[in-house]
C-alpha cells in the first residue's frame, strides 16, 4: 500500500543528496509551515517543505532509517546546525528507498490482471476495438484525477479518408515544463486478428501502471512540472509502412503543437517546453534488448525530434523478433520479468525525476 510516509522517505532521499553534496549550513522553522535554509552562504525561505528538511538533517546526523523518525516539528526560530562532514548519508536508508519502489511496488499479478487485458485485442486505427480501448484509457486517467484531452484529426490512407485521435493525459496541466512519455494504441490492421502484445499493448499497459503507481506521489509533492502521457492513434500502417501510411496520430500532434503557442509560455511553441521526450514501443519479450544508437527513421519519435524537441529516446527492442507484426506477438509470446524489469526501472525514473522538479525550488 502507498503511504504518505513512503513518499516522504523518497523526498528525504533525495534531500540527503543534496545536503551531502551542497553547503546546508543552519535551517530555522519560522512558522506557518516555512523554514529559512542557509544555503552556500544565501539565507532562503523555504515554503512547505522545511519540516521534511529539518528531520532530513536530523536523520543524517543520526544515521538513522528515515521510515522510522517520529520527530515532532521543532521550535520558530530554533535552528539546526550542520555541516558538510557531519551529513553522512546511510546507504541502508537508500536501500529501504530504492527497494519500496523497485519490489513493493510491484505487482506482476495486477498487471496481467488488471492493466493488460483492455489492450489485448485488434485496436486498429478505425474499428470498434481501437475506440473501447480509447475509452478505457480516458476513463482510468479521469479516475485518477489526471486532465485528459482528445486531439482527433481526418486523414488520407490507402483506405480512404479515416479518423484518428490521440489521447493526451497530464498531470499538473498548469506548468509549462513536461516530461512526456508516449506510446502507440492502435495495432495493425493486417494480419486480420492482431494483436500486436510487445507492438505495443505492453508499451500502454505500462503507462497505464506507472499512472496508477505513481499518482500519490504527484499528489504529494509539490513539483513544479507536468507529467504528460500520450496514446498515439494511427502509428501502424494499413497496407505497408511508409511515409504516407503511418504516423498518423503522431505527425498531427507534433505539427499542431508546433504551430501553437504555449499559454503558459508565450515564448514558446507547445514542443519547446517538453524537458524529456521517452516514447516506449515494441518490447515485453524473452529476447527483449536494447541497443543505444541513434538513427534516423521515419517513426513515432521523429515526428517530433524534426520539428525541435531535443532530448528524445526511443526505448525499442532491437533487432525485432520473428513474432513482431505477426499473429505470434500475443499474450504467450510475453515474459512477464522482463516487463517487470523495465517497469521498475521507470518507476524510479519518474519518481526521481519528479521529486528533483520539487527540490530544484529550494536548492
Amino acid at each position: 500500500m502507498v503511504t504518505f510516509k513512503m513518499w516522504r522517505t523518497w523526498f528525504l532521499f533525495q534531500a540527503f543528496i543534496q545536503i551531502c553534496s551542497s553547503q546546508v549550513t543552519e535551517i530555522t522553522p519560522i512558522g506557518d509551515g516555512k523554514s529559512s535554509l542557509l544555503f552556500n552562504g544565501t539565507l532562503r525561505e523555504v515554503p512547505n517543505l522545511g519540516f521534511d528538511l529539518q528531520i532530513a538533517v536530523e536523520v543524517a546526523d543520526l544515521g538513522i532509517n528515515a521510515t522510522s523518525a517520529q520527530q515532532s516539528p521543532p521550535t520558530n526560530g530554533t535552528s539546526k546546525k550542520v555541516s558538510a562532514q557531519q551529513v553522512q548519508c546511510p546507504t541502508s536508508f537508500i536501500d529501504v528507498v530504492l527497494q519500496y519502489f523497485t519490489l513493493t511496488l510491484s505487482d506482476s499479478q495486477a498487471f496481467q490482471t488488471n492493466e493488460l487485458p483492455p489492450f489485448l485485442q485488434p485496436r486498429f486505427s478505425g474499428g470498434p476495438g481501437n475506440a473501447v480501448v480509447r475509452e478505457y484509457i480516458k476513463a482510468t486517467y479521469n479516475g485518477l484525477g489526471w486532465t485528459v484531452e482528445e486531439d482527433a484529426s481526418v486523414k488520407f490512407t490507402p483506405l480512404g479518408f479515416l479518423p484518428f485521435t490521440n489521447v493526451i493525459t497530464t498531470w499538473n496541466p498548469q506548468y509549462a515544463k513536461r516530461l512526456v512519455l508516449a506510446c502507440h494504441y492502435d495495432s495493425k490492421f493486417l494480419p486480420v486478428g492482431f494483436i500486436g502484445a510487445i507492438d505495443a499493448a505492453v508499451p500502454c499497459a505500462l503507462l497505464v501502471d506507472l499512472a496508477k503507481r505513481l499518482t500519490p506521489l504527484f499528489r504529494w509533492a509539490a513539483a513544479p512540472v507536468s507529467i504528460q502521457m500520450i496514446f498515439f492513434d494511427g502509428g501502424e500502417p494499413y497496407v505497408n509502412f511508409s511515409p504516407t501510411d503511418s504516423l498518423y496520430g503522431s505527425k498531427n500532434l507534433a505539427a499542431v503543437w508546433a504551430s501553437t503557442l504555449d499559454p503558459l509560455d508565450p515564448t514558446k511553441n507547445k514542443l519547446g517546453n517538453i524537458d524529456h521526450f521517452i516514447l516506449l514501443n515494441t518490447f515485453g519479450h524473452e529476447g527483449t534488448q536494447f541497443e543505444r544508437f541513434y538513427q534516423e527513421t521515419d517513426d513515432l519519435y521523429t515526428s517530433f525530434l524534426a520539428l525541435g524537441v531535443q532530448n528524445v529516446l526511443h526505448v525499442v527492442s532491437s533487432p525485432f523478433p520473428p513474432e513482431w507484426h505477426t499473429l505470434g506477438d500475443n499474450f504467450n509470446f510475453l515474459n512477464f520479468p522482463v516487463i517487470e524489469d523495465i517497469n521498475r526501472i521507470f518507476r524510479v525514473f519518474i519518481a526521481n525525476y519528479y521529486i528533483s522538479q520539487s527540490l530544484a525550488q529550494i536548492f
